[in-house]
This record gives structure tokens, sequence and C-alpha cells, in this order.
């Protein structure tokens, strides 16, 4: 089958220095999870190559780094991250070397299995390290045609939607004190008799003064 590799390229993630290789292989290691999250029985091995004055060395797993480059003056030469099955078949892999006087580091993504490279590079861009920061929720307003009920009212032989009359028969409770009820109803049951009293006398008299 063809080998199939892809271009891509980063201004987040390089290997001129320490830290940096081991925060870039960090990022590999957490895209090649994503993408190989359902599979089982699968090796991710790593590859480095540098210098540190007179000396080179060749370490075969980030641990390895770790180890001999740690505390030095080092230059990165090369790094390959790749992921097998049975320590056999390479599955995928990500090449880089060391960028002179570029501001994007150049990873190369390779496979026998194109939707693995395109699936690699997707996966790459979700795990960058200075991803946007997270926006507001958006705001989704929705036409609200119901009715609201609250404060103890209730509500009865309503249509509720679109274009409908509603007919709302409201109970608000504010019970009064007692003692208020019942002056109240003396101060009617005395005035009415009065008024009426007061208004059949003034017919009376003017049908009186008529005659």
């Amino acid at each position: 089958m063809a080998d199939i590799s892809y271009k891509f390229r980063d201004n987040e993630h390089r290997i001129d220095s320490y830290d940096n290789v081991v925060s870039t292989y960090d990022w590999i290691r957490d895209a090649l999870r994503f993408v190989f999250e359902e599979q089982g029985d699968l090796t991710l091995s790593c590859v480095i190559f540098f210098d540190s004055e007179n000396m080179s060395y060749e370490c075969k797993s980030i641990d390895e780094f770790k180890k001999y480059a740690f505390g030095k003056t080092i230059r990165v030469k090369t790094m390959t991250a790749s992921v097998s099955k049975n320590w056999i078949q390479t599955l995928v892999s990500i090449y880089a070397n060391r960028s002179s006087g570029s501001e994007e580091q150049e990873f190369i993504l390779s496979s026998e299995d194109e939707m693995l490279v395109i699936s690699l590079r997707d996966a790459l861009l979700a795990k960058k390290k200075a991803s946007p920061r997270p926006q507001p929720p958006a705001v989704i307003q929705y036409e609200d045609n119901s009715v609201h009920i609250g404060n103890g009212n209730k509500i009865s032989n309503s249509t509720i939607g679109s274009k409908n009359a509603i007919v709302a028969e409201c109970e608000i409770s504010n019970p009064a004190p007692e003692k208020e009820k019942l002056a109240s109803k003396l101060f009617w049951q005395i005035l009415i008799p009065v008024a009426v009293a007061v208004i059949g006398a003034l017919v009376c008299v003017w049908f009186g003064i008529g005659a």
C-alpha cells in the first residue's frame, strides 16, 4: 500500500529545547491516544536524536531523553513518535526535525491509512496547548407563548398558545386582619340604612313641596 504523508505546521510546539521537546511529546501523545482511544494492544514509541557538545545521543523513549538531556546544553536533531501493533506494523507516525530560522515547526504525519493521517491532524489541532479561550455560552432566545403561573394564582378554563385568547380567573389571597373586616362590615351595616332613610325623607319633602 502507498505511504501517505501530510505536512503539518505549528507555531506553538517546537523541539529546540529540553522543555519544548517534553511539551511537544505530551501534545503528540495525547493526540495519538485520542485517535486510538477505542483500540487496544497498541504500542506508542518515541525516538529522539540530539547532540550535546561533542556527544550524540539516540534516545528510544521519552524517559531516556529526560535522563540524558536534562541539565545539558542540547541540540535536538529529530524526533519521531509512532503507534504500532504488536511492535511490528506501524499504523501511523509523526516526524519532526529541527527547524532553523522558521517561526513554525514542521511535523510530517505518515500512514498507509489516509483516514488515520486526517484523524491525527484533527487531533493535533484539538489538543493544541494554546487553544482559544472558551467563549461565553451563546444565548438562544425562543419565542415564549406560554403562561407562567406563580404567587399562588389559579388559572382555569384557559387556552395557552400562539394567537389564542387567554381567559384567566385569578384568586389572589391577601387576608386582612379580622378587626378590619369586622369594622368594615359594621360601617356598611350602619351607613346603608341611614342613607336609605335620608334619601327617603328627601324624596318625601320634594313631593310635598311639589304638591
